[in-house]
C-alpha cells in the first residue's frame, strides 16, 4: 500500500488569501545581504531577501509604511508598490560617547532601537 504525502504549503508570490510574507530567499536578487524586495498588492505584502538582514530592513520599511499617517488610526491603507533597496554603503552607523557624559541603560537601549529604525548597523561605543 503507497500513501501520497501532502503537498507543501504554498510558497507562492501570490497567496489565494490576505497574508503578510516574510521570506528569506537564496535565489532573491537584491544586491547585498542586507537588501531586500517589498511587494504590496491587494491580497499580500511580502518581503523577501537572501539573508535574514534584509528581511530585518524590509520590515523597517514596511513599519515606516505603515505608521506615516497622522497619529494613531486604528486600518491604513497603503497603495500597492514595489521597493527593491539594499544600502549602497557596507557600514552606516553612530558613534556613542560615553566616556565624557553618562548615559542611563534606557537612554542606551532607546538609541540603539532608533539606529535599527533609521537602518544603522554599526555602534562605535566609546567607554574610555
Amino acid at each position: 500500500m503507497v500513501f501520497a504525502l501532502p503537498p507543501p504549503p504554498s510558497t507562492a508570490s501570490q497567496p489565494d488569501k490576505e497574508s503578510i510574507l516574510f521570506v528569506v530567499d537564496a535565489d532573491a536578487a537584491v544586491g547585498s545581504p542586507e537588501g531586500y524586495d517589498l511587494d504590496i498588492n491587494a491580497k499580500s505584502i511580502r518581503v523577501a531577501a537572501n539573508d535574514p538582514r534584509g528581511l530585518l530592513y524590509g520590515a523597517v520599511t514596511l513599519w515606516q509604511l505603515l505608521s506615516a499617517g497622522p497619529g494613531k488610526q486604528k486600518e491604513v491603507s497603503v497603495a500597492a508598490l514595489r521597493i527593491k533597496d539594499a544600502p549602497r554603503l557596507k557600514w552606516r552607523g553612530l558613534m556613542l560617547d560615553s566616556a565624557h557624559r553618562f548615559q542611563s541603560v534606557d537612554f542606551i537601549k532607546r538609541f540603539i532601537d532608533q539606529m535599527a529604525a533609521h537602518k544603522l548597523n554599526l555602534l562605535h561605543w566609546r567607554l574610555a
